[in-house]
């Protein structure tokens, strides 16, 4: 080492050992002495050794008090829009969107917030957003938030709220900055974020009482937070808590809530909870139960004994009712000529160049019509005049066009036009919802200028428009939808693999679909929540050797979209006498005969093998035993979002993707994909007589052709053999 160095280490540590010799004063505890702490030594100039900060360390910022700070109320949408539980989108030129909001007390002085994103091609100097509370209007909103989601707040005047169940409507009128048409319409949107929009309340005005709780439960649903139950386990049966809470789900209309059933001991949420139940074991259960309580961290606490878990139910629906259906659907009775208005329905109007209306109706489950029958729809109408060349007015029976009306008339415009008889096949109707829908086509004029504002609507449906369905021999026939609108939330179970795969708050969640349905129907009906290894225990004729199939499909992914195929691809790809003579052909040839062949002896069906050939499912249902037709399956699989699934149950979220048949598989995106097994029976619910023997084996004929092919063909064989006898026994006779 050099002899250098020795004096520059030595100047350097001086300073870390000044003072370090010193013996440290014990302080005691009665002494008030305290040694103020040692300054720190200072450097010299010639160490590289940093000093040492030994100082108190600064206090930390005191956290900011958040549990004064106003709650969010949210808007809840009536009816669910898919998955969206975030936001709820209104596209075209015109529509409306109802919304409730519940209130722990009437909340005067209050403000409505509205948090909007609208699209860039909206023209914000000719668009509105009216918005009504309670059915009184409290203001209009202009939509020009287009890069950024913006909030716009409304006075609400003293009297418009109350306590409980609200309902705000918001009416859309969104013009298209540049273009004017059909396919404009379909770029004009505006999305209100719910868990942003709404009303905001003191956390004091929370009442410990069944408004103040379902309040509460709809702010912390906001947050995004599911309705937490804690219970002790083993202590509660999980069917009576799922009827009980299902009903209290059903108040919340639209998407039922998520619920979590948890113990009592769980960790705690942050942010503190607003609301949760408590259920208590019966031993230890006051007898003053049910109760609504403050919980140590500041929630509304309903308290209740588990043993009796439909006493929260009785709580809730005794302040409020049996819920409030969002869109009840009218049943139409067959052989009667029923208008709109008997229906509930009243006018309708048509506005915007792109419109959509429809009505929903019912029929009755056991009316069922599969042959050449008739039905007839007598429509009155009118529409405006001046309408571009083109106009369109179809008129659609279950999505399929029965008429198309056009609207560029002139000699008809303006007036109410002389009533329409328009006939239709009567098997285009079904058991149980059917929708009718007036769907227009109004081109742009001009269609690269924006529309030009219009005071009168394109087209009116009124309300003398009647529909007259026959009547149809009491009959039904094995199918999913039929079950699913017999079910109540009883009926609903787990199975023991789902039990323990599951979370058990999913079992109120799908139960509270089946709140005060109509459970009307051939015979009992169930539904079993399982998982894809039960469908190894299930048998049945349906099922048969495609359980492996089944599973598969649970456990593949979706086949992504064919691609456009090139027809010169394969040109100049093979012997020019394959042009003349191609083996693969003339085999799909074959098979397409054979297929047509077998269709003809059991029906259009195929086989299910066939059918779930690259086929994929989040979720099916099942009708396994066609002998049990009212016992079906819901496979779910394990962590699936359960948002989409449970908002298609819902009357198909108010459209037709419905699950139908025996077999159905669900995927978020391309919804409900079902299957018919060709061995369905048909079966008769009343005595067969003259006068329904025709319709009955029009029913038997069209669904099962074995029953009318066998039968019509030894006819045909005994007719030929005594036709044969007769002439020649005549033929003897002559000679």
């Amino acid at each position: 080492m050099k002899h250098w160095i020795l004096p520059i280490l030595t100047a350097a540590l001086l300073p870390a050992f000044a003072g370090g010799g010193r013996a440290q004063q014990i302080l005691l505890n009665e002494l008030p002495v305290q040694e103020a702490p040692l300054a720190p030594s200072e450097r010299s100039a010639e160490s590289a050794v940093p000093r040492m900060d030994w100082s108190p360390a600064a206090p930390a910022a005191t956290a900011e008090v958040t549990d004064m700070l106003p709650v969010l109320l949210p808007l809840r949408p009536t009816m669910p829009q898919g998955a969206e539980t975030e936001g709820y989108r209104v596209q075209g030129q015109f529509g409306e969107a109802r919304f409730v909001l519940f209130l722990p007390s009437a909340a005067e002085g209050a403000e409505l917030e509205l948090t909007t994103l609208s699209s860039i091609n909206l023209l914000p100097e000719q668009s509105n957003i009216r918005v009504e509370v309670n059915g009184t209007t409290i203001g209009t909103i202009i939509p020009d938030n287009f890069d950024k989601a913006g909030t716009d707040a409304l006075a609400i005047p003293g009297g418009a709220l109350k306590p409980g169940r609200n309902v705000v409507t918001l009416r859309f009128q969104q013009v298209h900055r540049v273009f004017c048409g059909p396919d404009a319409a379909f770029d004009l949107w505006t999305h209100v974020l719910l868990s942003q929009s709404g009303i905001r309340v003191a956390p004091g005005d929370f009442g410990a009482d069944a408004p103040g709780f379902l309040a509460a439960v709809a702010a912390q649903l906001g947050r995004g937070k599911p309705l937490v139950v804690a219970e002790t386990t083993g202590s509660t049966d999980v069917a009576s808590l799922s009827s009980a809470m299902a009903r209290v789900e059903s108040l919340f209309e639209g998407l039922p809530p998520e619920i979590e059933i948890t113990d009592p001991y769980a960790v705690a949420t942050t942010p503190p909870a607003l609301a949760r139940v408590t259920l208590l074991p019966d031993e230890t259960s006051p007898p003053d139960l049910p109760q609504f309580r403050r919980g140590g961290d500041g929630a509304l606490v309903l308290v209740a004994n588990a043993a009796h878990p439909e006493q929260v139910a009785e709580v809730m629906l005794g302040a409020f009712g049996e819920g409030h259906p969002a869109n009840p659907v009218p049943t139409l009775q067959p052989g009667t000529t029923r208008s709109l208005a008997d229906l509930g329905v009243g006018r309708l109007v048509g506005q915007g160049h792109y419109i959509r209306e429809t009505v929903r109706f019912r029929l009755p489950w056991d009316w069922l019509v599969l042959s050449a029958q008739r039905a007839e729809l007598r429509l009155d109408y009118g529409f405006d005049r001046n309408l571009p060349k083109g106009a369109l007015l179809l008129v659609k029976i279950n999505d399929a066009t029965v008429h198309l009306l056009p609207l560029d008339e002139d000699d008809k415009a303006g007036q109410r036009v002389e009533t329409l008889r328009i006939p239709f096949a009567a098997n285009m109707l079904e058991p149980g919802v059917n929708h009718l829908t007036f769907e227009a086509l109004v081109p742009g004029d001009p269609p690269d200028e924006a529309c030009a504002p219009r005071s009168t609507p394109i087209f009116e449906i009124f309300d003398t428009t009647t529909l007259d369905i026959p009547t149809a021999p009491s009959m039904s026939v094995a199918r999913l939808d039929q079950v699913l609108a017999g079910l109540s939330p009883e009926s609903v179970r787990l199975s023991e693999a789902a039990g323990e795969a599951l979370p058990l708050g999913l079992l109120p969640r799908l139960a509270s679909v089946f709140v005060g349905q109509n459970t009307e129907g051939p015979g009992p009906a169930s539904l079993t929540i399982g998982v894809p290894s039960d469908l190894s225990t299930l048998g049945g004729r349906i099922l048969g050797d495609a359980t492996s199939t089944l599973q598969e499909a649970m456990l593949i992914a979706p086949r992504p979209e064919p691609k456009d195929i090139d027809t010169w691809a394969k040109v100049d790809g093979g012997r020019w006498w394959q042009a003349v003579y191609d083996p693969a052909k003339a085999g799909a040839i074959v098979r397409t005969f054979r297929d047509r062949l077998a269709a003809i002896w059991r029906g259009p069906q195929s086989e299910l093998d066939a059918w779930l050939d690259g086929r994929a499912a989040d979720a099916m249902l099942l009708q396994p035993d066609l002998d049990r037709p009212g016992n079906i399956w819901l496979i779910l699989r394990p962590n699936l979002p359960l948002e989409k699934l449970v908002a298609s149950l819902i009357h198909g979220g108010g459209t037709l993707d419905i699950p139908r048949g025996q077999v159905s598989l669900f995927t978020p995106d391309a919804g409900w994909q079902s299957w018919h097994s060709s061995a369905r029976r048909l079966e008769l619910h009343e005595p067969l007589t003259l006068d329904n023997a025709r319709k009955v084996v029009g029913n038997y004929a069209s669904l099962a052709p074995p029953v009318f092919i066998v039968p019509m063909l030894a006819l045909s064989l005994v007719s030929a053999i005594l036709a044969m006898g007769v002439m020649i026994i005549t033929r003897r006779r002559k000679k």
